[in-house]
C-alpha cells in the first residue's frame, strides 16, 4: 500500500475518480499531493485547483480527513515537471489521467502518460476516462 501519492490534475472532471483510486491503493498514513501544471499565472491556477478539490472536505479515510497538499507549477515541460515533483515529494505512486478519444490534445496527454510510466522511479497508475 502507498502512503505518498501524487495525483496529476489536468481535467477537473476526473479528480474524484483519481482520488478514489488513490484512496483504494493507500496505506493508513496517506498523503496526497494534487499537482496542476499551468501555463497561466499561478494564482489563477491555484484558485481553480482549490475549487476543483472542494469535494475533499467530505472525504474521509478510515474515519479521518485525508491529508493533502495542493501544488501548482508553471512550466511547459509537463513530463519532466511531473517526474521532478514526484522525486521532490518522495512519491510512491503517481496517478495520471488519460482519455480514449483521440484528438490532438489527448494524443499529447497519452504521450505524457507513456513518458511518465517509462521514466518514473515509482509506480504509475493511469486512469482512463471517456471510454
Amino acid at each position: 500500500m502507498y502512503s505518498r501519492v501524487l495525483v496529476c490534475v489536468s481535467n477537473p472532471r476526473h479528480i474524484a475518480e483519481m482520488t478514489r483510486l488513490a484512496l483504494s491503493l493507500s496505506g493508513k498514513d496517506l498523503k496526497i499531493i494534487f499537482l496542476r501544471i499551468a501555463s497561466i499565472p499561478h494564482e489563477f491556477s491555484m484558485a481553480g485547483l482549490e475549487n476543483d478539490l472542494g469535494f475533499l472536505k467530505k472525504v474521509k479515510l478510515r474515519g479521518k480527513p485525508i491529508e493533502y497538499e495542493k501544488r501548482v507549477v508553471e512550466g511547459e515541460n509537463i513530463k519532466e515537471i511531473i517526474l521532478d515533483v514526484a522525486r521532490e515529494e518522495k512519491s510512491e505512486l503517481i496517478v495520471l489521467g488519460s482519455n480514449c478519444h483521440k484528438n490532438f490534445i489527448q494524443k499529447i496527454s497519452d504521450d505524457i502518460s507513456t513518458y511518465v510510466m517509462r521514466n518514473a522511479k515509482c509506480a504509475v497508475v493511469l486512469v482512463k476516462s471517456g471510454c
